[in-house]
């Protein structure tokens, strides 16, 4: 069950999910603007997560830390997309 997260949390997990969303779609399409997308929309992601600061609540703790996790697997995704992409 979800409780109510503040407006710039979930902002901040919208954004994440935007990344994941342009991420597929490069790995699909694999174009300079297909990935170009992903990326600016994983730095925005991350700068969102950064951006979050203090006063958490448990639950929302529990959702920024998963995020940051994703972020994690997004990055590397995206080394390895740059790495098929230059070889």
């Amino acid at each position: 069950m979800d409780h109510q997260l503040s407006p710039k949390i979930q902002e901040a997990l919208d954004h994440v999910k935007r990344a994941d969303e342009a991420m597929i779609e490069a790995q699909a399409n694999q174009t300079p603007s297909c990935f170009q997308t992903a990326k600016i929309w994983l730095e925005t992601a991350q700068q969102s997560v950064h951006d979050v600061g203090e006063g958490m609540s448990e639950e929302e703790k529990k959702h920024i830390h998963h995020a940051k996790e994703y972020l994690r697997h997004l990055h590397e995704t995206q080394a390895a997309l740059q790495d098929t992409r230059y070889d």
